[in-house]
C-alpha cells in the first residue's frame, strides 16, 4: 500500500504480510497484520473496536517517534484531510497512544491492489486508472496541494473498479515555502527534484510524475533504473527514458509522445496542469478503445 520514499519517516517502507509484532492493539485499534513496513513506521491491517470497521493504520515505530516524525506524519493528516475526493484516500482519524509510546494515522482500508500489481494487464482500464489519477491530482492542486511521490505503487485499484490515489506522506503545500526540502522516490523524481531546486517545485513537478506513471504503466519498467539512488537521479538530469520501443499498445506512438512531453526537462515544455495531461490521454482512450 506504500513504499519507500527519499527522506520521510517511513524511508524504506515496503509491501510485507505477516502477524501484527509485539502490542496487539493501539488504543481502539485491534491490530490484525502488517501490511507495509520500513525503517521508521508499519502500516497494519486493524479493526476500529468502536465502528467495528476495518483500517490501514500507519503508526510511527516507538524507537523513531522523533517531534520532527511526529509533524510529519500530523501533517501528511492535515494535508490528506483538506481533499476530499472519491479518487483520493480519506483520512479517518489522526492521534496518539501514550500507551504505545507512538502516533499515527487511519486511513480506509482498500481491498484490492496498486497499480503496480496490474501493469501487466488489459490496456484500457489502465489507461483510465492513470487519467484517473490525473483528475485527482488536479484536484489536490485547486486546493494548493502537491502530491511529490507519484507511482504505480501509490495507486490502488479497488476490486468494485474504483482508483484510489494514497500516501501523501510527501505531499505540500503550494504555498509553504517553508516546509520545502528535497523530497520523491529517486526513479520517478522531476529534474528540479533530482537537482534539489526546491524553489522551483510546483504543479507541473506533479504533471511529470504522472508522466512517469504512465511511462512504467506503457512499459512495465520505471523510466530510469540504476544500481544507486545517485545514479538514477544523475540519468533524470542528463537522459531521456528508453524508447517505449514495440510494446504491443494501440496509439504507442501517441501515448510515447503524451510522456515525452509531461517529461520534459524544461517545466515550460510540459502540460501545465495535470487536467491538460488527463485530458490528452481521454482523447487517446475514446478514439482507440471507446
Amino acid at each position: 500500500m506504500l513504499l519507500e520514499r527519499i527522506p520521510d519517516e517511513f524511508d524504506g517502507l515496503v509491501a510485507v504480510k505477516g502477524e501484527a509484532p509485539g502490542c496487539k492493539g493501539i488504543g481502539k485499534y485491534e491490530l490484525e497484520r502488517v501490511i507495509a513496513e520500513g525503517g521508521m513506521g508499519l502500516v497494519y491491517e486493524a479493526q476500529d473496536s468502536v465502528f467495528r470497521r476495518t483500517v490501514a493504520l500507519k503508526v510511527l515505530r516507538k524507537e523513531r517517534c522523533s517531534s520532527e516524525a511526529r509533524d510529519r506524519l500530523r501533517r501528511e493528516a492535515r494535508i490528506t484531510a483538506t481533499l476530499r475526493h472519491p479518487n483520493i484516500i480519506a483520512v479517518l482519524e489522526a492521534g496518539s497512544c501514550e500507551s504505545w509510546g507512538s502516533s499515527y494515522i487511519a486511513l480506509e482500508y482498500i481491498h484490492g491492489r496498486t497499480l503496480l500489481e496490474a501493469i501487466h494487464e488489459e490496456k484500457a482500464p489502465l489507461l483510465r486508472a492513470v487519467e484517473t489519477v490525473a483528475r485527482a491530482v488536479a484536484h489536490a492542486h485547486d486546493r494548493g496541494v502537491l502530491h511529490c511521490d507519484l507511482k504505480p505503487s501509490n495507486v490502488l485499484l479497488e476490486k468494485g473498479g474504483r482508483v484510489v490515489l494514497t500516501d501523501f506522506g510527501l505531499g505540500r503545500s503550494a504555498a509553504s515555502e517553508a516546509l520545502w526540502e528535497i523530497v520523491g522516490t529517486p526513479a520517478y523524481m522531476a529534474p528540479e527534484q533530482a537537482n534539489g531546486w526546491v524553489r522551483e517545485i510546483d504543479e507541473r513537478t506533479d504533471v511529470y510524475g504522472l508522466g512517469a506513471l504512465l511511462y512504467e504503466t506503457l512499459s512495465g519498467r520505471p523510466p530510469f533504473e540504476g544500481e544507486t539512488a545517485l545514479a538514477v537521479l544523475d540519468q533524470i538530469g542528463r537522459d531521456d527514458p528508453p524508447g517505449l520501443g514495440t510494446r504491443e499498445w494501440p496509439a504507442i506512438d501517441r501515448l510515447e509522445a503524451v510522456c515525452r512531453k509531461a517529461m520534459s526537462k524544461h517545466k515550460s515544455h510540459r502540460y501545465p496542469t495535470a487536467c491538460a495531461f488527463a485530458e490528452a490521454l481521454a482523447q487517446i482512450r475514446e478514439s482507440f478503445w471507446e
